[in-house]
């Protein structure tokens, strides 16, 4: 009996010692399971900060592209003015350029009447001059 007495106590030793290490897993395994339990919670928090952040920059992004939209129907419409002011400025500088040339044309025509006229006085004259009966002598015997 004492050999069997002595293959239970070394059967109770390993069994011992395998209980230690089994508890000593355990121990080890509950404190990684509460660490990972608060990591769980650290990052459950995270999440929601940034899911609520996600939300805030989608609103920002929504407001930017109402805004960006704004703006592009602004710029198309300020090009469209520039366009027609271009147009409107050519044609005002057509007229300018037509009205410049009449008004060189009416000066031609006035300084050339003006000169006609002079020309036409002055033959006039003449004519009065050369048609005027000739006077007669003064008694005096002056001209």
């Amino acid at each position: 009996m004492s050999r069997q007495k002595q293959a239970l106590a070394e059967e109770l030793l390993t069994t011992r010692r395998e209980l230690e290490r089994v508890q000593t897993a355990l121990e080890r395994v509950s404190k990684e399971k509460e660490s990972l339990t608060n990591e769980k919670g650290e990052l459950v928090v995270q999440v929601t900060a940034c899911e609520r952040e996600n939300r805030q920059q989608s609103e920002m992004i929504s407001a930017y592209a109402a805004d960006k939209d704004g703006l592009e129907s602004a710029l198309y419409e300020a090009q469209q003015t520039v366009r027609e002011l271009e147009v409107k400025r050519a044609q005002l500088e057509g007229e300018n350029q037509e009205l410049i040339v009449k008004k060189e044309n009416l000066q031609w025509d006035v300084g050339g009447t003006v000169a006609c006229e002079s020309a036409l006085r002055s033959a006039g004259t003449l004519l009065s001059r050369v048609r005027a009966p000739p006077s007669a002598p003064r008694p005096d015997g002056g001209p």
